[in-house]
């Protein structure tokens, strides 16, 4: 933050700063200032879809399509999911299946406004546009597959939570799954990294191992940092046989690293430790 302006690009929105600062919120004044450096302006694909990506014709889409069950809770996808994983929606829902919870999607659900991007809006207009889809949840909780988006719901005062505190809730019943037998590393991610005991709990009740690996952020994607971050997280996780996230980015990026061990989203775990492995056919990196 004391560097030239055009340094904060180099930023990769971890958070970390204002974890461990107790005097001001460095991180949102780093996103704000990469949003002036980097002249980001919300991109047309939202006005049009309400993601910040385009939509792609996944074929998970037909072939394992959301199914909803009733109304217990809501489930939000977020852009990562919608627009390029969208398979993880279906492994979320036989995730929450599994713990007999009933679920729908929520109604006019887009993005959370987290990217920086949308820190061209003020503060107040971005949390007026969270909590008009918080609304659309009509008291009932919102359960998100990321969980950068389930913080930056809950910033603005909508009850969200992400999968990982719903599973948490229901561990014993996870033990009760016919189970899995794998060694695992564990990367929760930047917005989970004070979940990570809970993480490691949901992740044993399915019968996997951990490996004990050091915990880190995949280095989503600034430009002369993320390789080296990825890089090192691997060699942190040889040993595994998979390595299990709580984010849909992280997903994205173990599954793209060359040469890389396979990756689990959380979700994908509790659907193969309930006997389903509908949506391990959609990972470039497959489990062996």
């Amino acid at each position: 933050m004391n560097g030239e302006d055009g340094n904060v690009t180099l930023c990769i929105g971890c958070g970390k700063c204002s974890s461990v600062c107790s005097s001001t919120n460095p991180f949102k004044v780093m996103m704000y200032m990469n949003n002036r450096a980097s002249n980001a302006k919300i991109p047309e694909s939202f006005y049009e879809t309400g993601y910040v990506m385009q939509v792609g014709n996944h074929p998970s889409r037909t072939e394992a399509p959301y199914v909803p069950t009733g109304d217990d809770v809501y489930l939000m996808s977020g852009c990562t999911v919608e627009c390029k994983l969208p398979f993880l929606k279906y492994a979320t829902a036989v995730a929450i299946d599994a713990m007999g919870i009933k679920h729908s999607e929520l109604p006019n659900s887009t993005c959370c406004t987290f990217p920086i991007p949308f820190r061209s809006l003020s503060d107040s207009e971005r949390d007026e546009y969270k909590l008009k889809m918080g609304h659309q949840a009509k008291n009932k909780e919102i359960i998100t597959i990321c969980p950068g988006c389930a913080e930056e719901l809950n910033n603005s005062g909508v009850n969200a939570r992400h999968i990982s505190k719903l599973l948490y809730e229901n561990k014993n019943k996870i033990s009760e799954l016919p189970g899995v037998s794998l060694k695992v590393a564990l990367e929760p991610g930047c917005a989970l990294e004070y979940f990570s005991k809970e993480f490691e709990e949901i992740v044993r009740a399915t019968g996997a191992t951990p490996i004990g690996n050091k915990i880190g952020c995949c280095g989503k994607s600034v430009k002369g940092v993320s390789n080296q971050l990825m890089i090192e997280r691997q060699t942190e996780i040889k040993d595994a046989d998979a390595v299990i996230v709580g984010c849909p980015f992280c997903t994205f990026k173990y599954d793209t690293a060359p040469n890389g061990i396979p990756v689990l989203h959380i979700s994908e775990l509790i659907a193969l430790a309930a006997g389903n492995s509908a949506t391990q056919k959609y990972h470039r990196l497959k489990l062996s």
